[in-house]
């Protein structure tokens, strides 16, 4: 998909990923290939996340909780990440499920970013 140079217009388009995580595109235009997705023991996928933004020249992903739930003793968090890829014209914000820590929501976000882009060619 993401190499044969086709142009997709999906505006917005909702997909569910692994465990859960909800994508949401806002905006997806001609996509291109220039490095696989990999995951690489050690790193964290929000850490591979930010690897492959800057190796594309896209900004920065953006973590932001969106949800608080739950009493006092007993949160639960969901994240959004954002990805901004310009060049690609992709907004790409992926949701996660309702974790107990904040690290574990963004890295749940994050892992559900680097499979829409894995799966779009990137």
């Amino acid at each position: 998909m993401g190499s044969s140079g086709n142009t997709l217009t999906e505006s917005p388009h909702h997909l569910w990923g692994p465990g859960g995580v909800h994508i949401e595109i806002v905006e997806l235009s001609q996509l291109r290939t220039l490095l696989p997705l990999q995951d690489i023991p050690g790193k964290t996928a929000k850490m591979r996340l930010y690897e492959v933004c800057t190796a594309y020249c896209w900004n920065r992903p953006s973590f932001h909780c969106c949800k608080e739930e739950g009493p006092g003793h007993s949160r639960l968090f969901t994240y959004k990440v954002i990805v901004e890829a310009k060049d690609a014209q992709i907004i790409l914000e992926c949701y996660s499920e309702p974790k107990s820590k904040k690290k574990a929501a963004e890295e749940h976000a994050a892992e559900g970013a680097l499979w829409y882009l894995r799966h779009i060619g990137y």
